[in-house]
């Protein structure tokens, strides 16, 4: 199992989730430090995706906290105080579809600029070379001017990787990146992840399905199952006994 310390970034006490009367998440406490890539790991339905909108801020818990860098995420103030923290890749991307594809990669620095320095970026096409540079890097420097609806599913991944790049979180989080993908842009899209946060020490949050993907790329196990961690492990003791846990049917 994972040691605890008490200079986690991300600290999860006691979070639960309910739809209804239905529970996404039971109560469950996570802690993650600097420079971890971890993978959650677990059937569909099981509470992945739930977890992670906890974790981002996008849902609020029915019990618990969460914690950034010490501070109660729903405490925290829009804007750059937010945007400086954490990122998110969500499963429909959220591209400005009818946009360019230097608009969408800008788009991440809305976070920190002014309303004026964001309408010259968005309408006037300022601060191209940023765009430029995080395009570079995922290799699409040459569709910066191109609409993002005339992009295969493969390069709309890559923008919104470039988009976080812009952004510049301390943590990111990406929710099945790679599900609609071959294997081949599979491994490519989560190459530029694991890239994108390991120079900088940056933590990375995934759910994944894959687990060849989640031994190459991450250092960290969890899984999640009815809304329950079964287990939080080192990769390297992720073995097929736990792998069928999470995915074997239950009999009724």
């Amino acid at each position: 199992m994972i040691n605890r310390r008490k200079d986690y970034f991300i600290r999860v006490e006691s979070v639960s989730k309910t739809y209804g009367n239905l529970p996404a998440i039971r109560p469950m406490s996570l802690y993650v430090g600097k420079g971890e890539r971890v993978a959650l790991l677990g059937p569909s339905g099981s509470g992945k995706t739930t977890l992670l909108h906890l974790i981002g801020g996008v849902l609020k818990p029915d019990s618990g906290h969460v914690l950034l860098d010490g501070k109660r995420i729903l405490d925290l103030g829009p804007g750059m105080e937010i945007a400086s923290l954490i990122g998110i890749m969500f499963q429909q991307l959220d591209l400005i579809i009818p946009a360019t594809v230097a608009h969408n990669v800008l788009a991440g620095r809305l976070g920190y600029w002014s309303f004026w320095r964001t309408l010259g970026s968005l309408i006037l096409g300022r601060e191209k070379r940023l765009a430029l540079g995080a395009l570079e890097r995922v290799g699409l420097r040459d569709r910066i001017d191109e609409r993002v609806n005339n992009l295969s599913g493969g390069e709309q991944q890559r923008i919104a990787i470039a988009r976080l790049m812009v952004q510049d979180p301390q943590i990111v989080i990406a929710d099945e990146p790679v599900a609609s993908l071959d294997p081949v842009r599979a491994n490519d899209i989560m190459s530029l992840l694991h890239q994108m946060t390991r120079q900088s020490q940056k933590i990375l949050i995934c759910s994944i399905h894959t687990e060849h993907l989640a031994k190459k790329y991450f250092s960290r196990a969890i899984g999640i199952k009815n809304g329950v961690m079964l287990f939080d492990l080192d990769i390297a003791d992720l073995t097929e006994d736990r792998i069928k846990s999470l995915y074997t049917m239950e009999d009724n």
